[in-house]
């Protein structure tokens, strides 16, 4: 499927647990849903890794037939995960027509404390910072993630299983929720050298003018 499937892949799996146990820290009870939970995730995993091994054991790729058009098994498998991401995270319908979910859940049970919501909602500063400063970083460095997909999704998810690690134990020991810690200044400092690499150096270095005289007047005055 490509690196850029695995990093959505990795997005889709990480971020509803994240937000499940942040929902925990105030309601507390922990709701991970049938198949979000880390036990049903690791056997869903292995099965899968079990059927795709005894696949290839036959020179069956089972992941890449074609569903419709050039929608593969694989892609939408992808696909469906990250529905479901964005569902856990925002929505989901109950017997009271549709009930806020995780971000809306807490928001609901603050409601009548505007201040407490602001607080709570910036608490998610430092998940927001991984994910989109790291999607940031990838997107403009899309030939060194290609080149390396496995050592950068590692990274961010061993970023994620410290942040997720800190607010249990927040939770745990009635501690408040930091919005900074010292694993976010990686993501700042590969995002703004993506950045620098990419838009500004690029201009710099680029001739003034498309005519060859004039870039030879460009290159030779930088020689003097």
């Amino acid at each position: 499927l490509g690196p850029w499937y695995g990093y959505a892949t990795l997005l889709a799996i990480c971020l509803p647990f994240y937000f499940a146990h942040w929902e925990e820290y105030y309601s507390g009870s922990l709701v991970l849903g049938k198949w979000n939970g880390p036990t049903e995730a690791q056997v869903l995993s292995m099965a899968v890794y079990v059927g795709t091994g005894i696949a290839r054991c036959y020179g069956f790729d089972f992941w890449s037939i074609n569903l419709f058009g050039e929608i593969s098994i694989g892609k939408a498998l992808a696909i469906s995960f990250y529905i479901g991401a964005v569902l856990t995270c925002a929505t989901h319908p109950d017997r009271s027509g549709l009930s806020a979910d995780s971000i809306g859940k807490v928001v609901g049970m603050l409601k009548h404390r505007p201040g407490a919501i602001i607080k709570a909602l910036l608490q998610l500063t430092p998940i927001t910072v991984v994910v989109g400063l790291g999607s940031l970083w990838i997107g403009l460095s899309w030939e060194l993630f290609v080149a390396h997909p496995r050592t950068i999704m590692m990274s961010c998810a061993m970023a994620f299983v410290y942040l997720v690690t800190r607010l249990i134990v927040q939770r745990i020991c009635s501690e408040p929720i930091r919005i900074f810690y010292v694993i976010e200044v990686p993501f700042f400092v590969l995002s703004f050298n993506a950045v620098w690499t990419r838009w500004f150096m690029m201009y710099v270095e680029q001739p003034l003018g498309e005519d060859e005289d004039e870039k030879m007047l460009y290159h030779g005055s930088h020689r003097r």
